[in-house]
C-alpha cells in the first residue's frame, strides 16, 4: 500500500524520506515540526552513505554516483525514456 512517501504499488516499492529527522533549532529556537503531507520538512541537510544488498533482479532509482561501473550495461538495459514536466 503506498501512503505518502513509502509504500508499494504491484512490485515498485517507494522508500523515500526514511531516516530520521531531528528538530532543527537556529535563531528562533527548537522548530519540532511534525511532517506534513502537503510540502516539505524543515529540516537541516546532511550527507548519507547508504549500501544496498538487493535481489538480481531488482533496480535501484536513485540519485547518486554509479559505484560498480560492471552494473551499467545492466542499468543500460532497463533506462526508461521519460518526459520532463516543469509546473
Amino acid at each position: 500500500r503506498y501512503v505518502s512517501r513509502s509504500g508499494h504499488i504491484g512490485q515498485s516499492y517507494y522508500v523515500a524520506q526514511w531516516y530520521p529527522k531531528p528538530a532543527v533549532y537556529d535563531r528562533e529556537g527548537w522548530h519540532p515540526m511534525p511532517y506534513l503531507e502537503d510540502g516539505e520538512f524543515y529540516s537541516e541537510f546532511a550527507t548519507y552513505e547508504v549500501q544496498l544488498t538487493l535481489p538480481y533482479n531488482y533496480v535501484v532509482g536513485a540519485t547518486g554516483a554509479l559505484q560498480t561501473a560492471d552494473e551499467r550495461p545492466f542499468l543500460i538495459g532497463r533506462s526508461i525514456a521519460t518526459e520532463q514536466h516543469f509546473v
